[in-house]
């Protein structure tokens, strides 16, 4: 379960601490604005607190070559449950990123497999059959990007979205 506290919410649900302030380049910019016909409003903040989970965001941060003391979150909500979130860590690399947490992490009760979503190759966690939605992961440079949804084509239009 510890991947969905660290990455399918993103430090969202699971009542993550932010704090404010704005980052050079910021994350949203790099976000879909719209999707599924509404605009998508973001917050974008440092990552402060993981809910008693900063041990393994760390670990995995720092296995990849970035510093867990400049990590940036932005986080969005949208129709159908969609929760659009990107996280960035200068200087890591976000796919071995993504793969440190779910190895250190363990992937409780979710399945796991790639597909092409949005014209990119994504990562997906699938939840038990109590909850149908399913759990997109992209990375690019230092930046991963989670989408987190019941309908697939919000999913595909957020992730084709993407600059």
């Amino acid at each position: 379960m510890r991947i969905l506290l660290l990455l399918a919410t993103l430090f969202v649900a699971v009542g993550c601490q932010l704090a404010p302030g704005g980052s050079a380049t910021s994350i949203v910019t790099r976000l879909p604005p719209v999707i599924g016909g509404l605009t998508i409003p973001y917050h974008e903040n440092a990552v402060v607190d993981l809910a008693g989970q900063r041990v393994f965001f760390d670990r995995a941060v720092s296995a990849v070559g970035g510093d867990p003391r400049t990590a940036r979150v932005a986080v969005g909500a949208g129709p159908g449950g969609l929760t659009p979130t990107a996280l960035v860590v200068p200087g890591a690399d976000a796919k071995s990123m993504v793969e440190t947490l779910i190895i250190d992490a363990g992937m409780g009760d979710f399945s796991r497999g790639r597909a092409q979503v949005g014209g990119k190759d994504v990562l997906f966690l699938t939840r038990p059959a109590t909850t149908p939605s399913r759990i997109y992961i992209y990375t690019a440079g230092d930046m991963v990007v989670v989408v987190d949804t019941v309908e697939p084509a919000l999913a595909d239009e957020a992730l084709r979205a993407l600059k």
